[in-house]
């Protein structure tokens, strides 16, 4: 192309000057430039403000083409083709500039297609006029030619055009400028640069357009387009327009939860991203944030001296780990620091980046995972050493029961030291009783199957009843036990006697445990009453060797005893108290303690209960009257017992011989489906656990043939599983009650009264 305009000059010379050959040789040179660009731009066309930027340089591209061919040709009607068609790009280049600078100035937020079609309304009609015969002269007034070179005199339309034209052009100027403006880093630089190669051709072409130029030349705007072309295309590549654009900076830099600042070599803020100017105007007194920039790290963070102080010190690495923590309003923060040095292309270090991470979560996270790494050691600790414990416990008494069974089996011994034997032998499984049944008592609370029962319950003779065993159980000739109940504290109450029963037998039995001599007393008073619902304080205070205050907290853990040497010499497992605790919260109430090392303790219980009606009362004494007169509901029972153990038959055996009641035995569930297909049973006491069919099984056989018969026989379970769930198989499997072993005469006569009652009537 270009050596096909010099072919034209040379070849015109006598009408073309050498200066016309120098502004084609630019114009196609200009061309050229563009069209590369263009290229280079279409490869990365999917970067942030590629698009508008593109269409800019096809548009120079084309425009300085024409512009060229229009000088070239030698025929009117060819240059007015060139000249016309030069429009195309005229029209499209300011608001592609617009788009530019949009998309540069708000955050890659570019034009949308509707925008882009109603910015080119006025255009499109401005090139259909130019097109069209009968509105051409809106546009071009007079067309001539001097010297070969075409003259087009400007119309109205051409003006409103330009007008139109040039407010896109000046916008997008503006805007650049704004940005320039708002700006901290080095894209002031490419802002400032991209406005000056806006500014350069727009002037020239207004300046030509208006005649305002001091020479007569040929309309010089797409040699300056040349030279604009240049500046834009340095200001892109040497600032990285399409690798590190002002957006990416935006879209990456600002909105990264980390605080970032950039230091120059003197320690002044050059710049801060939208989180560290959000944070040092909270830390300044809402100052504005733009004028941090210039100012010392110790103006700008005047009351984070850690901070500052690793930044003075300029040691040029900081440690991976490294950690500092702020304080705001009574809230620490932690962070993670980063430095690197900012180095030009020379190597020369221009300053230093500092990226600050917020790990305020993680850092409360893996606080929060120690805390419950060391809960978690601790509980092990405490479980095992209460697994240890409760060994030494289950086996103090075993060893009592074993080696007095022994004596009483091998020895002849006089009458009443078989009493005194026996008498130890039931204290020892009483103790070990209570101990599996507050394991039991732990667990059920423990999955939340605990269930409080509320009957009516005489308050006064269930406390006294649990004081009287402690005063004639205890070998303590210098203890002194006694309780004291307060005036207004009612006769009966409704409740669950045997959970509170547990709770008092478990806070004295505590005291009496711990106090070698001096007082234990249990005061009960009412401190409210309200309708039909009396508040009742449960306080037991003795004088023993107490508990210190740092300790006082841990008095109702789980598995927790305050000291080894104290579980050594006093013994117990550590649970009562917690069970104590659960208990009372059960019931509505509160439990809290006083104490103090050497002077002993206080333990108080607040508990709501409601009072029963008076005439609910006399028909429950009534009952209880008529429950106590004799076995003969018992009696006339014939019963079956599935048992493999034969220790546990020889147990029921006497407990039934006693009520009079006719009995026989099966070994396992299988012979007792025999027995029952061949005799009548009024009810069935049922072993879980046997071998050849165990009790569960033979239940549901007996149930599946009872769906035939239509009758029903009551099964009650006589079983060693005291779980709620052992409870739940054997009531799903088809038994009607549950009683668990060790079996208590008072208990299985109860629940065969029940059933005797039921077969009488």
């Amino acid at each position: 192309m270009i050596s096909f305009a010099f072919g034209c000059v040379y070849k015109r010379g006598q009408f073309m000057s050498i200066g016309n050959s120098v502004y084609i040789f630019i114009l196609i040179a200009a061309s050229l430039i563009a069209a590369v660009i263009s290229v280079i731009v279409w490869r990365r066309r999917r970067s942030e403000q590629a698009v508008p930027f593109l269409v800019i340089f096809i548009c120079i591209s084309y425009w300085s083409l024409m512009q060229a061919l229009m000088f070239i040709s030698n025929k009117f009607i060819i240059k007015l083709t060139f000249a016309n068609l030069r429009y195309f790009a005229i029209e499209i280049v300011p608001i592609a500039f617009f788009a530019l600078a949009y998309e540069y100035k708000n955050k890659g937020r570019s034009l949308s297609l509707r925008k882009w079609i109603i910015l080119l309304i006025f255009p499109f009609v401005c090139l259909v006029a130019l097109w069209s015969d009968p509105y051409t002269h809106l546009f071009y007034s007079r067309v001539y030619l001097i010297d070969n070179q075409l003259k087009l005199a400007s119309g109205p339309g051409f003006w409103i055009d330009y007008v139109y034209l040039q407010l896109f052009m000046i916008y997008g100027i503006i805007l650049f400028i704004i940005t320039y403006l708002h700006s901290y880093s080095i894209y002031r630089k490419q802002a400032r640069m991209i406005a000056i190669s806006a500014f350069i051709p727009n002037a020239t072409n207004l300046a030509f357009n208006l005649d305002l130029l001091p020479f007569k030349i040929n309309d010089v705007t797409p040699i300056t387009f040349f030279v604009s072309g240049i500046l834009l295309f340095y200001a892109i590549f040497q600032y990285k327009l399409f690798d590190i654009v002002p957006v990416a900076r935006d879209n990456l830099i600002e909105s990264m939860n980390d605080m970032v600042i950039v230091l120059d070599n003197r320690n002044r803020v050059l710049d801060l991203n939208l989180r560290a100017r959000e944070l040092t105007k909270r830390w300044n007194n809402a100052r504005e944030p733009k004028s941090f920039i210039g100012m010392g790290i110790s103006d700008v963070f005047t009351d984070w001296k850690e901070l500052v102080e690793i930044l003075e010190a300029d040691t040029g690495k900081i440690p991976d780990n490294k950690r500092i923590t702020y304080s705001f309003n009574g809230v620490t923060k932690y962070f993670h620091i980063s430095l690197k040095g900012i180095f030009d292309k020379k190597k020369y270090k221009n300053g230093r980046l500092i990226v600050l991470r917020d790990i305020t979560t993680l850092e409360e996270a893996l606080n929060e995972a120690k805390r419950a790494k060391d809960a978690a050691e601790y509980a092990n600790r405490a479980k095992g050493y209460f697994l240890a414990n409760m060994s030494h416990e289950i086996r103090t008494p075993m060893n009592a029961i074993i080696g007095i069974s022994d004596i009483l089996y091998s020895d002849k011994l006089d009458s009443d030291t078989q009493k005194e034997y026996i008498r130890m032998i039931t204290e020892s499984a009483q103790s070990l009783l209570l101990i599996i049944n507050n394991i039991l008592d732990y667990s059920k609370i423990e999955v939340g199957k605990m269930v409080i029962e509320n009957v009516n319950m005489n308050l006064k003779q269930l406390v006294s009843d649990a004081v009287r065993s402690f005063i004639i159980s205890s070998d303590k000739p210098d203890l002194n036990i006694s309780c004291n109940i307060g005036q207004g504290v009612p006769d009966y109450i409704i409740g669950d006697p045997v959970r509170l029963g547990q709770i008092l037998i478990n806070i004295v039995g505590n005291a009496v445990k711990f106090t070698e001599r001096g007082s234990i007393t249990v005061d009960i008073n009412e401190i409210n009453r309200e309708n039909k619902t009396s508040v009742l304080e449960i306080s037991v205070t003795d004088t023993g060797i107490g508990i210190p205050q740092d300790q006082v907290g841990r008095m109702f853990e789980s598995f927790s005893q305050l000291d080894g040497s104290i579980t050594r010499k006093y013994g117990g497992t550590g649970l009562g108290l917690a069970i104590v605790k659960n208990l009372v919260q059960l019931m509505n109430g509160e439990i809290s303690v006083e104490s103090e090392s050497g002077k002993g303790s206080r333990f108080i219980c607040k508990i709501p209960f409601d009072l029963p009606d008076p005439k609910a009362l006399i028909s429950d004494n009534n009952e209880k009257v008529q429950s106590s007169q004799s076995f003969e509901a018992i009696s006339k029972l014939r019963i079956l017992v599935a048992e493999d153990n034969r220790t546990n038959q020889e147990l029921i055996k006497i407990y039934l011989k006693k009520a009079g009641c006719r009995f026989e035995f099966a070994d396992n569930g299988s012979i007792a489906l025999e027995m029952l297909d061949v005799n009548d049973y009024d009810i069935v006491l049922m072993d879980v656990q046997m071998p050849v069919q165990d009790g569960l099984e033979a239940t549901a056989r007996i149930r599946e043939k009872e769906k035939d018969t239509g009758g029903h026989i009551p099964i009650i379970a006589l079983t060693a599983g005291a779980m709620e769930a052992d409870i739940e198989k054997c009531l799903e499997a088809g038994m009607d009650r549950h009683i668990s072993k060790p079996v208590k005469a008072s208990n299985l006569y109860s629940v065969l009264e029940e059933y005797g009652k039921l077969s009488i009537r």
